[in-house]
């Protein structure tokens, strides 16, 4: 391997011990960005200090002593078992439904043989019964806004049955919103729902990105914020649309009237909304949504950011051992933060573990290339570290609403793609500074270009255009004879472990996660197939090869949705997840920051060019294939 020395000629090899004093090469650089981590760390430390003083006086407990060790002792132990936790439980909504309703037909004062479980819930009108997990909104909110009107809405006992209609409707709703589905099929099933329910038609109804508003034609406005968690809950989201199906073709109904064959009736029962209510009770127990405790999730943050590098940006085994390294910071980043801060770590946490990211990956790279030999541009590859926040389903959706007509929604979706993008690149962009100060010029690559003649400035003459900023900024550009390792290294090998952590990551359940791996695994394993078609052969151009990779996920998860009942669009976020499409507006976003300093061997795509065009063949691919099906699905009984 080559580098540029100071007086434009080529060493043989890599040595540049200078770049270990990093920011303080001199006193004003170390001022300008020492100072703000130092206001960080102590902010940090304050949080803390007042955290542990106002837990130690809520607790009373003493400073000292053999009691409060051994609380702490339990505590710890608890906390850990938690964090191993694994619900395995199959979670059959037509079995929870046929329990409920035998609930429902036992007697009253006969419940004094059977399970809490198998009791239904005399009164839902106190706090603890919200329209989500994360909002402020009870059940008994909405009865009160609607209390004018109950008597106009049909219900099998009067009001009661009316005021539990409209808490079943926003509690649908906001659980899709909440677990990600798209705004276009989740207003579909709402309307579904709400012709099945007997409720009033509905004259306003429009789902944001966090947020429902809803009118029927008898009523005021109703706006309801949905906060998401930070991962999506697809198993809660399939068992959910499954008893939204339940709900849609009326099965629901047709097991009652099973239950009451003995008795004289003409007319199929209705089942009272309130047993449906005590489903989703079950379905969003926090144990049951969440499957899986802290300690598995962190596993899992930790073995995304390991292997996505080589996974998603073709890095080679290099990648692969600095992103295990910048991983484990990243994890306990993730992991105290959340525990001690879970409101003010929301709003940055992207910026933390970008900044993290940009401060370690140069000094981890230039260790190692000073020891070994590895490429320049495989540096390129280490922010897939940080593919976790990634923009990626809110372009796929933005494109996909936007196409079919949900212009606010999918604009608002594609902005905060670009945000998103362009928030992880500028403090990854900060964090590089720090160690990787004339890091391009110190360290060139003759390799990494193509051309010699692009490495000079022609008003400069032989000078290369390496000093300055633009050579203290991170790469944006792949290695020219690409991924070092055979494709189905990163595509079906190491993208075992990789889609197995995603599943944890998504809140997929043991029994569902069977079927969703397959699909992601085999959708991973026709990209790197494809990428490996020739001239001669299979060649197509990027952008076709990616709807084709999508319209193929989009099969698999048709077909593990008929076998397994898996929702499609479940199986769907999970592979947009492992695709990674904003991969490209984050690569676009540094090509920008490349430029804007002068550099013309930046990547080139634009980063609207790039969230627009990922987004739209992605989003074509997968819903080309859907809408292909969907005959199918009258020629079997739905789910």
């Amino acid at each position: 391997m080559e580098s540029a020395t100071d007086d434009g000629t080529l060493s043989s090899h890599l040595d540049n011990p200078e770049w270990q004093q990093g920011i303080f090469k001199h006193w004003s650089m170390a001022l300008i960005l020492g100072l703000p981590v130092l206001l960080a760390l102590l902010s940090f430390a304050v949080a803390l200090w007042l955290r542990y003083v106002t837990k130690k006086q809520s607790k009373g407990i003493a400073n000292d002593g053999e009691e409060s060790n051994n609380e702490r002792k339990a505590t710890f132990c608890q906390s850990i078992r938690r964090g191993l936790r694994a619900e395995t439980s199959p979670l059959r909504v037509k079995a929870i439904l046929q329990q409920k309703l035998t609930a429902f037909q036992r007697p009253v004062g006969d419940e004094s043989e059977a399970d809490a479980q198998d009791v239904l819930i005399a009164d839902r009108s106190t706090p603890t019964y919200k329209i989500h997990p994360q909002s402020n909104i009870t059940e008994e909110d909405i009865r009160i806004v609607y209390k004018d009107y109950l008597e106009d809405i049909p219900g099998l006992d009067g009001v009661e049955d009316a005021g539990n209609k409209l808490v079943l409707f926003y509690r649908l709703a906001s659980i899709f919103v909440s677990a990600g589905m798209s705004t276009i099929e989740n207003e579909e099933y709402l309307y579904h729902c709400q012709k099945a329910l007997g409720l009033p038609p509905l004259s306003l109804l429009t789902l944001g990105l966090s947020e429902i508003t809803a009118q029927f034609k008898i009523g005021p406005v109703v706006n309801i914020s949905c906060s998401t968690l930070d991962f999506y809950q697809l198993s809660l989201l399939s068992r959910t649309q499954q008893l939204a199906q339940l709900i849609i073709d009326g099965e629901g109904a047709s097991q009652y009237d099973k239950l009451c064959e003995d008795e004289a009736s003409e007319t199929e029962r209705a089942i009272p909304a309130r047993v449906y209510l005590e489903v989703l009770d079950e379905l969003e127990k926090v144990d049951v949504a969440t499957p899986y405790g802290w300690l598995a999730q962190a596993v899992g943050v930790y073995c995304v950011c390991v292997f996505a590098p080589l996974c998603v940006y073709g890095g080679g085994y290099s990648n692969l051992a600095v992103a295990a390294i910048i991983s484990v910071p990243i994890t306990a980043e993730v992991v105290v933060c959340k525990r001690y801060f879970p409101k003010s770590f929301g709003t940055w946490e992207v910026p933390i573990v970008s900044f993290t990211t940009g401060l370690l990956s140069p000094i981890l790279w230039q260790a190692m290339a000073a020891r070994t030999d590895v490429d320049q541009c495989s540096a390129n590859a280490t922010i897939g570290v940080l593919l976790i926040w990634f923009p990626g389903s809110t372009l796929v959706y933005g494109a996909h609403e936007v196409f079919l007509g949900s212009y606010i929604n999918g604009s608002a979706r594609l902005i905060k793609g670009i945000i998103s993008a362009l928030v992880i690149c500028i403090f990854y962009t900060i964090g590089w500074q720090y160690w990787g100060q004339d890091w391009w010029i110190s360290w060139f690559d003759l390799a990494y270009v193509e051309d010699l003649g692009l490495m000079v400035d022609p008003s400069q003459g032989d000078e290369f255009l390496r000093t300055g900023p633009v050579a203290s900024l991170p790469p944006s550009r792949d290695c020219p004879d690409g991924s070092t390792l055979p494709w189905y290294m990163g595509s079906v090998v190491f993208a075992i472990p990789f889609n197995l952590a995603t599943l944890v990551l998504f809140n997929v359940r043991a029994r569902d996660v069977i079927g969703a791996f397959l699909v992601s695994q085999a959708t991973f394993a026709v990209q790197g197939a494809l990428g490996q078609c020739r001239e001669d052969t299979c060649a197509l151009p990027k952008y076709v090869q990616v709807m084709v990779v999508a319209f193929a996920g989009g099969i698999f998860a048709e077909i593990n949705q008929a076998l397994t009942r898996f929702s499609k669009y479940g199986s769907m976020l999970a592979i947009i997840f492992v695709l990674a499409p904003g991969a490209g507006a984050v690569r676009a976003a540094l090509g920008a920051y490349r430029r804007a300093e002068g550099d013309f061997q930046g990547n080139e795509d634009t980063l609207w060019e790039s969230v627009v065009f990922e987004g739209v063949t992605y989003a074509s691919g997968f819903f080309l294939a859907f809408s292909l099906l969907q005959p199918f699905h009258s020629l079997r009984k739905p789910c």
